[in-house]
């Protein structure tokens, strides 16, 4: 699984990452890939979609897709396990 950089990992609270690492298991190889790209290395959308070969505008969108599916499963365990998660922290969590 994709790990956060360190001092990324410091910034984000520790119930938020656990949640964050648990739903992008939930996403295929590819979107944990461009979430990382993207998040964790800063790519920009152009690099990503040079890398795994789209054009720009289906990159944004795949990354899009990818957010909100992480977005969903966030909510479904926090749901599930009765963790409250604002929408302010998530987006936090996410960007970080």
């Amino acid at each position: 699984m994709l790990q956060p950089k360190p001092n990324v990992c410091m910034k984000i609270d520790p119930q938020l990452l656990s949640l964050l690492q648990e739903a992008m298991t939930f996403l295929s190889n590819k979107q944990r890939t461009v979430l990382h790209l993207r998040f964790w290395e800063n790519n920009s959308i152009l690099q990503i979609s040079n890398r795994i070969g789209l054009n720009w505008a289906m990159t944004d969108m795949f990354i899009d897709d990818a957010i909100s599916h992480l977005r969903y499963r966030i909510f479904e365990i926090s749901k599930k396990n009765k963790i409250d998660v604002s929408g302010h922290h998530l987006n936090a969590a996410i960007a970080a």
